[in-house]
């Protein structure tokens, strides 16, 4: 049977829109069985806590939203649909002009025109809209989450993840065909 833990990841607030996606998520999707809102400075530690308190209460899945996503009540199930053990729906970077936050060929940034059109595999992408079995935390090294300083680029933890994942053998899936904002001043959307 199966249970998702809906995790809420936020350094600050929660944009409105969000709210209502959330609100959506927890009438129409029963397999939701809890709801989690993890605030806190450290993005990060935000995704390790909340993925440690997921495998305590025995999970079958982990659904990352954060602070700033706006979607459709299903997108879960969507997700659940595809039967991976890591899956993302696409959405865009918070930049004009707006691209994929989804890297691809050992982590050169996609672009919107090679996006392809259906589900595909990825090096790694965002984890603000991403379903995870809970099976994959057994066994991905911790830590889970962190960041990289070490480059010119920080590597965020999203990307941190996905990297460790694949090392221990699991695959990263997006989903390019559901709609989605990563919604600001601004709605960043294909």
């Amino acid at each position: 049977m199966t249970s998702i833990c809906l995790a809420v990841i936020t350094g600050d607030f929660i944009r409105t829109e969000t709210v209502s996606t959330l609100l959506g998520l927890v009438k129409k999707v029963p397999e939701i069985d809890n709801f989690i809102i993890q605030q806190g400075a450290y993005i990060h530690e935000n995704r390790e806590m909340v993925a440690e308190m997921a495998q305590k209460d025995g999970y079958t899945h982990l659904f990352f939203v954060d602070w700033d996503m706006v979607f459709g009540p299903y997108v879960p199930l969507q997700l659940l649909e595809h039967d991976k053990d890591i899956v993302a729906a696409m959405y865009q970077v918070k930049v004009i002009p707006s691209r994929p936050v989804t890297l691809i060929e050992d982590g050169r940034q996609m672009l919107n025109e090679e996006v392809p059109k259906g589900l595909f595999k990825a090096y790694a992408t965002g984890a603000g809209c991403m379903l995870i079995k809970m099976s994959v935390f057994d066994k991905v090294p911790r830590p889970w989450f962190s960041h990289d300083r070490s480059k010119d680029i920080i590597e965020g933890e999203d990307v941190w993840f996905c990297k460790r994942a694949r090392e221990a053998g699991f695959d990263i899936w997006v989903d390019p065909n559901i709609p989605i904002s990563h919604t600001g001043l601004y709605n960043y959307k294909k």
